[in-house]
C-alpha cells in the first residue's frame, strides 16, 4: 500500500472514529487518492458507502477532500447479489491506454450524446420515445453502437439497477439526459481503475457526475 493511500485512510477513519469501516478498493494518481468505503454496520441490504477523493500537497498531506455519502445494494432489483468486483490495482502497464479509452468515450459516446439538443425530451418518462421521428430513430441506433463498442461482454454494473449489456446501455442513454455544457473535470486512473468526473446539466439543475470503472482488456467491465 502506497504512502498516500495509507494517509487518505487515516484520514477517513478520523472522521467516523470508531466506526467499522471497510476499505473496498482504491488507487493514486499523481497528486489524487480516490477511495471507496463501505460502512458495514450501517445496514444489510443497503450498506451507507463513502467514495473520498482527496489531493495532496507535496509535502504528502491532505491539501483537500470532496466527501459523497451514497448507497450501496446488496442485490439489485431482481435480487441478485452484487459481487464487489475487483478491488486491487492490476495492469500498472495499461494506465495510460485505459485512460485514454474512457476520454474517448466521454467525448464519443456521453459528450456527443448530449449535445443532441432534444435530449432530455426524448428521456422524459412520458413521452419514452413514443413517437421517435426517423432522424431520432437514426440517432438512438447510432448512440446505441457507439456505446456498445466500449462495454465488455461480461460487463458488470454493481448497482441497484444493475444489469446485462442491453440494460447498460439503456442506463447510459438516461445518463445522458444531463447535457454536458463542459469538458470533463478530472480524469485519472492506475492500472484498470479510471475515474472521470464531469459536469452535468439537465433541464433545471446542474451537478457534478462521476463515472468510476474498471476496464479489462481495453473495455469497460466494471461499473461501480
Amino acid at each position: 500500500m502506497s504512502e498516500r493511500i495509507q494517509t487518505a485512510k487515516e484520514h477517513y477513519r478520523s472522521r467516523f472514529p470508531g466506526a467499522r469501516l471497510e476499505f473496498l478498493r482504491g488507487f493514486e494518481d499523481g497528486t489524487y487518492v480516490y477511495l471507496q468505503v463501505l460502512h458495514p454496520d450501517g445496514g444489510t441490504d443497503k450498506i451507507p458507502e463513502g467514495r473520498d477523493l482527496f489531493e495532496f500537497q507535496a509535502d504528502g498531506s491532505v491539501a483537500k477532500f470532496h466527501h459523497v455519502s451514497t448507497t450501496y445494494y446488496m442485490k439489485t432489483i431482481r435480487g441478485a447479489a452484487i459481487s464487489h468486483g475487483p478491488e486491487e490495482v492490476t495492469d500498472l502497464d495499461k494506465t495510460d491506454h485505459n485512460k485514454a479509452v474512457i476520454e474517448r468515450f466521454f467525448n464519443e459516446v456521453l459528450k456527443t450524446s448530449a449535445a443532441q439538443t432534444r435530449y432530455h425530451e426524448l428521456l422524459d418518462p412520458d413521452i419514452h420515445w413514443e413517437k421517435p421521428t426517423e432522424k431520432d430513430r437514426a440517432f438512438i441506433a447510432l448512440f446505441e453502437a457507439n456505446a456498445a463498442s466500449f462495454f465488455h461482454e461480461n460487463l458488470i454494473v454493481h448497482s441497484f439497477f444493475g444489469g446485462d449489456a442491453r440494460q447498460v446501455i439503456d442506463s447510459t442513454l438516461e445518463m445522458t439526459k444531463h447535457i454536458v455544457t463542459t469538458d470533463y473535470k478530472l480524469l485519472i486512473g492506475q492500472g484498470n481503475f479510471v475515474l472521470l468526473e464531469y459536469f452535468g446539466e439537465g433541464k433545471d439543475y446542474g451537478r457534478w457526475d462521476r463515472l468510476f470503472c474498471s476496464l479489462e482488456d481495453g473495455k469497460i467491465r466494471h461499473i461501480f
